[in-house]
């Protein structure tokens, strides 16, 4: 019989759809243990000796823990994270507890007593719905403007961000250190959950052809990050069914092309599209 970390918790699995900017942060939901160990395995993370432990503690949001851990510290293999079983970053501003100084001794990183514990508290502090942090629905982008570059960041629309952190409100993965961290996290758990990185609502259905331009390359999202599908020959002229305006920023562009023939994408850079007639 499978145990409760076989496989996502039923009181809140993953998300159906896509991730984007726009998804509320608390119900993008957990991810099936195998996940989380062929993460770990992956950048030989010293939090494998943990896992079981830390998958119950990050419940109900696993996805969004996992990808901080990884964005914040490589899954634990900074050493100031090493020495303190501390992934996510999680500051002391207070001295309440014990914690390990940082940049220069500007900053205090809380030391806990083992990876799961760290994760409890990380999970805590996504899950509770408080000032700087409401509504409940608050976005994946929203959530990161406030919890990296501070809560001015967010209420100022990106004018006032912590030190050396910027963002610019619904921009692409170029237009700031915070947009570039919610991108990330964005591919990353598109890529755990196996879907687009694009919601269907922001997919413009239209039957048309894209005309390769040398070195076009259809990836598995619309994202410079996602996996390379193919590399298009120039001249040729794959059919496509749709386009967004959503995916990543290149070059000032955010347009990318799905190939009816896969479902995989093509910048606007790649080639010159004609629509059908």
């Amino acid at each position: 019989m499978a145990t409760p970390h076989d496989q996502p918790h039923e009181t809140m699995p993953p998300t159906a759809s896509a991730v984007t900017p726009r998804t509320p942060v608390r119900h993008i939901g957990d991810l099936p243990l195998a996940t989380w160990r062929a993460v770990l395995d992956a950048l030989n993370s010293p939090m494998r000796d943990e896992i079981e432990a830390i998958v119950e503690a990050a419940h109900p949001h696993g996805a969004i823990c996992l990808a901080q851990a990884k964005r914040e510290s490589s899954l634990g293999n900074d050493a100031s994270a090493r020495q303190t079983h501390n992934p996510f970053g999680i500051m002391v501003f207070d001295h309440s507890h014990d914690c390990l100084p940082v940049h220069g001794g500007a900053r205090c990183l809380r030391i806990f007593p083992s990876w799961a514990a760290a994760t409890a508290d990380y999970r805590r502090r996504l899950a509770t719905v408080e000032e700087s942090y409401e509504p409940e629905d608050i976005s994946l982008e929203e959530y990161f403007a406030t919890y990296v570059g501070g809560p001015l960041c967010r209420s100022s629309g990106g004018q006032t961000c912590a030190p050396n952190e910027s963002w610019q409100p619904g921009g692409g993965r170029d237009a700031g250190s915070i947009n570039r961290q919610i991108w990330q996290t964005i591919d990353n758990i598109c890529t755990w959950l196996g879907v687009d990185g694009v919601s269907p609502a922001d997919v413009i259905p239209e039957a048309g052809s894209l005309v390769a331009a040398l070195g076009a390359i259809a990836r598995s999202r619309p994202s410079r990050g996602a996996d390379e599908v193919r590399r298009l020959v120039a001249g040729e002229r794959p059919a496509t069914d749709g386009f967004t305006d959503g995916g990543e920023e290149v070059g000032g562009a955010a347009r990318w092309y799905r190939l009816a023939a896969d479902g995989s994408w093509v910048h606007s850079s790649g080639g010159n599209y004609i629509a059908a007639a």
